[in-house]
């Protein structure tokens, strides 16, 4: 995948989280528990990578095959300050990335 210019991320929302804050948001309002779209939401970020240290989101798989998700940020290796993903403050961890630049993930091994 190439990330080096400009790049345009499709995530779609952890179903356990989004499902944890549909049923928060249902009980605050008065609604009871479970009531609401229980559809996981897809979301798109743009974000440039920096030129020396990429996006700085560290990609996780429960196994082989199984999709891509947001595990957690990659700090600047010299001043420990945030890289652009973390910046970009849209990127849930635990989102499973769909896309990168147009292209689907489906399949593809993150070593």
């Amino acid at each position: 995948l190439d990330i080096s210019a400009h790049s345009h991320l499709v995530l779609q929302q952890d179903p356990v989280l989004f499902q944890r804050m549909n049923s928060y948001s249902s009980n605050a309002s008065g609604g009871s528990h479970g009531e609401g779209s229980q559809e996981e939401e897809e979301y798109e970020v743009s974000v440039t990578p920096h030129p020396d240290f990429g996006l700085g989101l560290r990609l996780e798989a429960q196994a082989e095959g199984m999709p891509a998700v947001a595990g957690s940020y990659k700090k600047h290796p010299l001043s420990g300050g945030r890289l652009p993903a973390e910046r970009a403050g849209t990127i849930v961890l635990g989102d499973e990335l769909l896309a990168v630049n147009g292209a689907g993930l489906e399949g593809i091994s993150f070593d």
